[in-house]
C-alpha cells in the first residue's frame, strides 16, 4: 500500500507540473504550441504509467 501511494503522490505532482507548464501563457495571442501539447501529453502519460506500475506492485505484493 505504501508503495502505491508514494507512486500516486509522483503521479500527482507530474500532472499538476504538466498542467501548470501547459498553462503557462508564454505568448498570450498565440496560443499553445504543438509541440508544448505534446510534452504535456507525455508528462500526463508518463504519471499515468507510474500510477499503473504501483498498482501492479502492489497487486504482485498480495
Amino acid at each position: 500500500m505504501r508503495a502505491r501511494g508514494v507512486a500516486l503522490a509522483v503521479a500527482a505532482a507530474a500532472l499538476t507540473a504538466a498542467l501548470a507548464t501547459g498553462c503557462a501563457p508564454s505568448h498570450p495571442r498565440s496560443g499553445s504550441s504543438s509541440g508544448t501539447e505534446q510534452q504535456m501529453e507525455k508528462k500526463v502519460s508518463d504519471a499515468e504509467s507510474a500510477a499503473a506500475a504501483a498498482d501492479a506492485d502492489t497487486q504482485a505484493d498480495r
